[in-house]
């Protein structure tokens, strides 16, 4: 049967944009016209605005370099300090690339999207986004004389990747033609640049199939060597790795396809397998000497192990500085940093870094020094910043306090969900609660791709929520990541329910505890967590008040014919198959939109220049309830790409603001927020 929303998939068809923008002007007036708007916006811009903010910074050969946002610098300043220099409180920076000015100056929405670096050279590859979307364009630019190379390396606006493999060479991932992409949208394709000679002239090294995911080729750098790796990504769970020697040649290595090469350091690779291989159990951290790959087997008794998880945690990450070897482990959903050291006569040690409660984060590290910056945060825990240089830890940056902190608390919570698999949530809350069941309560979720929630310090949150009387819940349901491979797989492809029985059985222990009730209870989420918060609400309408759906999948039926969809099917199912269709259509959102059902009004957010999760997903889904006669709340940003709001902070303010209007005029009617 023909969809008569059919239309509303394509972004660039003027029906669905005059849709989309009559919406948003509806629900802007909606919001902005309420009386507490202006303070709400105006709490949320002057945190986002602070004077005395902490530089978020990445470390590279002794410099910190940083993007700075500002009311004066809405697009941003690209600047660096030296690494000395940023542990100053008001350090001294050197403005690299002014995005206000360039974006004038080129008549182009442009906005910072990351750096390639190469080690000893002057020139980096920057990487440009309109308006905050995935796709780039990668321009070499020089750091001393802050212009761009004239006839230097460039590659079109893409999804392309490229790694500097020399001064002269790049190792680059093209996606720029339609045989050059998977049918995801990402690269095929991955070639050897020469500098001078024509883009379309490089060496091709690898050429993947049109159903992968990607290929992907970086450049390993270790003990003064260097050669090029490709990754070849069939699924989430199928990756092929390939050595490239200096002849150009490739080399598989021999590790498990579903083995992520985690880093090339002290003549070993790194890596860490979501299954059990050589009796070393999935989730473990192995290395193995550079000298066993290529194509030959690996000894099992060469195999080094750094970690084994447990029940109750799950590694996260692995990075190192010059010196160093780092591993983040998630830890009954609280994520620790342990030091990995390795001794002749007893093999790989770890060392916990830090000792407390609070969640502990790799901020950054410097590959080239010994140089690394750790930070420290909880839900109710101010952000700081701790620097290690050599055997010395100190700390150097502190956020301030946003909202009254000691007046809450958080709790951990475990609840059975319906299979009887015990599901843990932090709730935070205000130490003088009344358990009556009146509390405007926001439940927020995410469950899937392996994505581990755990806390942070979220001073909006604080100030626009917890200040006004609201609860703040996050649960860590399965598909996320908190306790390993196995939490993830348990809600993947044809037990993807789990995921949203999870979360339901949350919504339905915070009601029995009296926390809060179906009149009070709102829920959020976004990209995948969107998905998860229009499926229970499709599914469980009448536990809840508030619905934020954000940046969303709702049509899962069609998820995999709007680029990058074909990249989820490892997460989801493919819904072209028989068995996969049947499955996503007991729970697809936009499948099962009811016309005799109440539904709590919903409130979806989106972007046009989204191009990650498709905006007509958010907008076939609100048309169609609107046409069942359900009262429904739809906004879509203009810019912002994969985010909520726009590029700039003031933008950002006023549409987070959006958020906490609707939650206030949902749950806290009958409870009315301070003025």
């Amino acid at each position: 049967m023909e969809d008569s929303y059919l239309w509303l998939e394509d972004r660039l068809g003027s029906r669905a944009i005059d849709w989309a923008q009559m919406q948003s002007n509806i629900t802007k007036n909606i919001f902005e016209n309420d009386p507490r708007f202006q303070k709400s916006s105006k709490e949320i811009l002057d945190i986002l605005v602070a004077k005395d903010k902490i530089p978020a910074v990445s470390l590279f050969e002794g410099y910190a370099y940083n993007l700075w946002q500002d009311e004066n610098h809405k697009r941003g300043l690209w600047r660096r300090a030296t690494t000395q220099e940023y542990k100053n409180s008001n350090p001294t920076w050197e403005v690299l690339i002014d995005f206000d000015e360039l974006a004038q100056k080129e008549a182009q929405p442009w906005v910072f999207s990351g750096c390639t670096r190469l080690p000893g050279y002057d020139h980096c590859l920057v990487h440009l986004s309109k308006n905050n979307q995935d796709a780039r364009e990668i321009r070499e630019f020089s750091l001393s004389k802050k212009e761009f190379i004239k006839d230097g390396f460039f590659i079109p606006e893409s999804k392309s990747q490229c790694d500097w493999y020399d001064e002269n060479h790049l190792l680059v991932n093209l996606a720029l033609t339609a045989d050059q992409k998977t049918n995801s949208g990402y690269s095929r394709q991955a070639f050897y640049w020469t500098r001078g000679e024509a883009l379309a002239s490089a060496q091709l090294l690898y050429d993947g199939k049109k159903d992968d995911v990607s290929i992907w080729a970086t450049t390993a750098r270790d003990q003064g060597r260097h050669f090029g790796v490709i990754n070849r990504y069939v699924n989430y769970d199928f990756i092929e790795t390939f050595i490239l020697s200096s002849d150009l040649k490739l080399q598989k290595l021999q590790i498990p396809n579903d083995a992520n090469l985690l880093a090339v350091h002290q003549g070993r690779f790194f890596l860490s397998a979501r299954s059990e291989w050589r009796g070393f159990p999935a989730g473990s951290v192995l290395a193995i000497p550079q000298s066993m790959g290529g194509d030959a087997d690996i000894a099992s008794e060469k195999i080094e192990m750094l970690f084994q998880p447990n029940k109750k945690s799950a590694f996260v990450s692995l990075t190192h500085t010059r010196d160093r070897v780092y591993l983040a482990v998630n830890e009954n959903v609280c994520s620790q940093i342990y030091e990995a050291r390795f001794g002749a006569r007893d093999g790989w040690q770890l060392d916990k870094i830090f000792n407390s409660e609070n969640s502990f984060y790799i901020s950054t590290i410097d590959k080239f020094t010994d140089t690394a910056i750790f930070q420290e945060e909880g839900y109710l825990q101010p952000r700081r910043f701790m620097m290690r240089e050599g055997a010395t830890i100190s700390e150097i940056k502190k956020t301030q306090s946003h909202f009254k902190e000691a007046s809450y608390l958080t709790e951990q919570f475990w609840v059975k969900s319906k299979d009887e698999v015990e599901i843990p949530y932090t709730v935070v809350r205000a130490k003088n609660l009344a358990y009556e069941g009146t509390n405007p309560t926001l439940l927020y979720g995410y469950g899937g791709f392996a994505i581990s929630r755990t806390p942070v310090y979220n001073p909006v949150m604080g100030k626009v929520w917890l200040e006004k009387g609201g609860v703040f819940v996050m649960a860590n349901i399965r598909g996320g990541g908190e306790f390993g491979a196995e939490w993830h797989k348990a809600a993947m492809k044809e037990n993807k329910q789990k995921s949203y029985d999870d979360f339901i059985a949350i919504a339905e222990d915070l009601i029995a505890r009296k926390i809060t009730s179906p009149q009070y209870l709102g829920i959020q989420g976004g990209s995948n967590g969107g998905l998860l918060v229009g499926a229970v609400a499709m599914q469980r309408p009448e536990l809840l008040n508030a619905v934020v759906c954000q940046i969303p999948l709702l049509d899962m039926i069609r998820y995999t014919k709007l680029p990058p969809g074909a990249s989820w099917v490892g997460e989801y199912g493919e819904p072209d198959d028989l068995k996969f269709h049947e499955i996503i259509m007991k729970y697809s959102p936009y499948q099962n939109i009811s016309k005799n059902k109440i539904y709590p009004k919903f409130f979806f957010q989106t972007t046009q220049a989204d191009d990650r999760v498709h905006p007509g997903h958010a907008r076939k889904m609100a048309a169609r309830m609107k046409e069942y006669g359900h009262d429904v709340l739809f906004y879509e940003a203009a810019d912002g790409g994969h985010g909520i709001g726009g590029v700039d902070l003031e933008d950002q303010a006023r549409v987070s603001a959006y958020v906490f209007i609707y939650l206030y005029q949902q749950l806290l009617k009958c409870t009315e927020p301070e003025n």
